[in-house]
This record gives structure tokens, sequence and C-alpha cells, in this order.
């Protein structure tokens, strides 16, 4: 019997293999599971393949060595093979099972007259004629009213009678407050700002500084039975605390023996007047041809000169100081101001040097220079008080002396602030505080749509006019705007008071 061989990849799911075995032709479809990997292990697995097997009209079996498998396949009596050639050659046991036939077990019902056996009777009244219109025009009326209530919308602007409010009261603001007391005193806090600039001008002193080294002799002496050769540029100097320096400015040669001498030109090192010594002033070599050879100078060393050139004063980097710092005090000032929120308040008469970050002159103390530069970096800080501590202060003022029936108009509140003195010994600056705001009636949106509901544009706004303090006439819109009255239900009337 013909048998369509299928080879399972461990990857292969129900799926795949349903797609597998719908190709097949044959009756008998024999599935080889992989040697390597566990699939299609489940009871359900089996019974769906076989289900699949049994709609194409062809038997299913199997060839693998999964224990699992084995035993699912025995319960639902799919037969397993060890190999593919034992099952071609092998009559499969078990009969192959028809393909599934559902079968309608009950007719399928009669729709029309289903629905006229549920179909509800009708009672007698209802056939009557009278009792039907009455309903009919009942139902009319009552979504007449539903349009007559719901239908109109109104929107009333009234503007209440307003008057302005003021209140001055002495103040104190301290970085020692903690809370606001109702009394007058605000807690403050310290804003730091660093500043930094540069400035110039031109040096009023002078100095000498050295100008010409000073040139001379040196003998050489040596002190051994060889020629001594003497380099040019050799490094003699005198035995003070702080030596002066000469170089040879020629090379030469000693004669051997001892006693035998040699004289070169020397030069100062340093140029200036310091350079001029007395005879006899040099004595020590670098190096070591000291060993070998003494040195002496057997005249005085001459032309070493000094010459004045421009410097600083201490009195030009005072004046620099001054002028520098004055300029970035107004700087920082500014840059104070300009971090302030809305409504923050700073007092300038706190503003303090709080610390030099960098000073730095150039040329430094000591060195000639015509012109003084001077690069400062400063931290100030000066004492804030923040817009809402000030409103903490100002808004329950101004709530206690406000007269009943009042209410404050929102956004109008303004503080302007007089006569700042310079901080006490507390670090307290004390000045003179205007609080103002508009105020107005407090009119009870109830009562004026009340007052407006049901009525005619004229009428309504008579009656708010004559019974409400109002600084001007209420506006009074309807929609739409053939509507002949206001809205009975308030709900739909919109009141706005400015």
């Amino acid at each position: 019997m013909k048998t369509q061989l299928i080879q399972l990849d461990p990857s292969d799911d129900v799926i795949s293999v349903r797609d597998k075995m719908g190709w097949s032709q044959t009756s008998r479809i024999l599935l080889v599971w992989p040697e390597q990997g566990q699939i299609l292990t489940r009871r359900l697995d089996l019974l769906l393949l076989q289900r699949h097997s049994s709609t194409l009209g062809a038997q299913l079996a199997l060839v693998t060595h999964s224990t699992k498998v084995q035993e699912n396949a025995e319960v639902l009596h799919i037969p397993v093979f060890t190999d593919s050639r034992q099952a071609q050659a092998t009559r499969w046991r078990g009969r192959r099972r028809k393909p599934f036939n559902i079968k309608r077990l009950n007719p399928a019902p009669d729709v029309a007259e289903l629905r006229i056996k549920h179909q509800p009777l009708k009672t007698s009244w209802q056939e009557h004629a009278v009792i039907r219109y009455s309903l009919f025009g009942l139902s009319i009326t009552a979504l007449l009213s539903l349009v007559f209530f719901f239908l109109p919308a109104a929107k009333i602007q009234l503007k209440a009678e307003r008057q302005a409010q003021t209140v001055r009261l002495p103040v104190r603001a301290s970085a020692a407050f903690a809370t606001v007391n109702l009394a007058g005193e605000l807690p403050a806090s310290y804003q730091r700002v660093v500043v930094e600039g540069r400035a110039s001008m031109p040096t009023t002193g002078s100095m000498l500084i050295p100008g010409e080294p000073a040139i001379g002799a040196a003998t050489f002496t040596n002190l051994t039975s060889k020629a001594v050769r003497v380099p040019q540029g050799l490094i003699i100097s005198t035995l003070d605390a702080n030596p002066m320096h000469f170089f040879t400015s020629k090379a030469g040669l000693v004669s051997p023996g001892p006693g035998r001498t040699l004289t070169v030109p020397i030069q100062a090192l340093t140029p200036g007047e310091a350079g001029n010594l007395d005879p006899g002033s040099l004595s020590a070599i670098e190096g070591e041809l000291g060993l070998s050879l003494s040195v002496t100078n057997m005249y005085a060393t001459h032309s070493g000169s000094d010459v004045r050139a421009p410097a600083p004063r201490a009195q030009d980097r005072q004046a620099l100081l001054r002028q520098l710092s004055s300029t970035l005090k107004a700087s920082a000032l500014t840059d104070l101001e300009n971090s302030l929120g809305e409504g923050d308040l700073l007092f300038t008469s706190s503003l303090k040097l709080g610390e030099t970050l960098e000073e730095t002159y150039s040329p430094g103390n000591g060195l000639p220079g015509d012109q003084l530069d001077l690069t400062l970096r400063l931290a100030y800080q000066a004492m804030v008080v923040t817009a809402d501590t000030l409103e903490a202060l100002a808004i329950p003022v101004m709530d206690g002396s406000l007269a009943e029936g009042l209410v404050p108009v929102p956004g109008t509140l303004f503080m302007t602030h007089s006569g700042f003195s310079e901080p006490d010994e507390e670090g307290a600056v004390s000045w003179e505080l205007s609080i103002q705001r508009t105020i107005r009636v407090d009119i009870i949106t109830d009562e004026a749509v009340h007052l407006a509901a049901g009525q005619s544009v004229e009428a309504a706004a008579d009656r708010l006019a004559g019974n409400l303090p109002l600084a001007d006439e209420p506006v009074v819109v309807i929609s739409p705007a053939w509507w002949p009255r206001l809205p009975y239900l308030r709900m739909r009337i919109l009141m706005t008071i400015e």
C-alpha cells in the first residue's frame, strides 16, 4: 500500500505539520520525528493531527523514539514504529477514522411562525382611536415642554459698583525673621551674584631697572702640573649669600704648572649696577674646573648700569581697584534686579560685597610697566523679599479692614514702597508699605438669576438694575435670539459679574 512519508523538523508545530499533510494523495501518512528536539509532545497535538488525517481519508502512523509521544499515541490508537522501513513493510493496525460529519439533530425553526407566536396580543383598549390620539397628544406636549425648558439659554453680564481700598503700614524685613507677622515683620533672604570685570589705567610711578651688564677681567691660576683649558661661558661667582654670577666671554688655555695664570674677559649674567664689583670679589668656579683652577678679578668690574622706567605705584592700584569695584557694584545691582521674580522686592541699601574671588594686577608688584591692568571677580549679596511674602502680609491686612458686603476684585492688588532705611544692627530694613486694591459689592449669583428667570429681556434688565447695586446697565442676551423670554430653568442662565 502506498505510504506518504513526511520528515518533521525540530521547529515544526501542529499547523506546519497539517500543511505538510495536506499535500498527501495516499491512503497512509507516516510522520517521522527528528532525532533532536522535543516536538508535538501533547496529546492534543496528536489528536488534532489524527483528525486531520481522517478528513483527508488517510491512516496515520508515527516513527519516533520519544517515550511521551509513544504513550500519547498508544492512548489514541495510533501505530508507532521504530523506523520508516518497518512502517512501510508492516500492515497498520486500527481503522481509519471516517471524516467528521456534523448532522443537524433538529430542523431549522420557522422564523415567521416564531414571530407570530411570541408577538404580544393587543388589548382591546389600545384599539380605540381616542386613546391612541390622546397618548400621541400627551407625547407631543411633553416634547414641547422639554424644548420650552431646555432649548432657550441666556447670558447675563453684570458690572457691580466698585471702589478703592487703601492701607498704609510701617514694615520691617530681615533675614532673622522666620515667618510673616501681621504687625509688619517680613522674612527676607540674601541673594548672591558674581560679577567680573577688567580695567586699566596709565601708571604714574617709576623704578630703576637693570640696563647694561657689568664687564671686567678674571685671572685663572693653574693648580696642577697640566695645562687646563678655560671654555667660553664658564660661570664664576662671588661667595655671598646672594652671589653675583659672571661668565667668560672668551676661551683660553692655562699653561701647565702650578701658579701659571691666564686672564680672560668676563660679563655679568644679570644686567645692572649690582654687577660693578670690587677687586677680588670673584672667587668661585662652577663645575669640576674648580678643582684645577682658582679665580679672582684683579680689577673692579665696571659699566653695569640701571635705567629708570615707568612703574605702577600703590596709589595706582588703589585707584584702579576703587574704579572697577564701583563699576562691578552697579553691574551686580542690575543683575540682581533682572533676576527678581514678578513682584519681588530688592533692598538696594542692603547690597554689600560678600567675597573677593579674584584680584589680579598686571604688571605684578615690583615690576615696571607704563599701564596697569586689573582683573577683578567679586561676589555681592543683597536682601530680597518675595512677592508671595508681601502678599501673605498685605491680603490679611486688607481683608481685616474690609467692610461687610464687599469683596475684592481679583488681580487688582497693587503695592508701593517708600522710605527704605539702611540695614540696622540686626540687619533689618524699615520702610512704609502702601497697599491698594479695587473692591466691589458682593452680588449673590443665585439671587440675580432668580430675578431674571422667565422674564423678557427688558423686564429682566429692569429688575436687575432696580434690585442690585450695579455700576452700569446689565447686558442680557437670549439664545436663540427670537425666543421671547429668559429660561425658567436656572441652570440655563449663565451669570458673569465683573
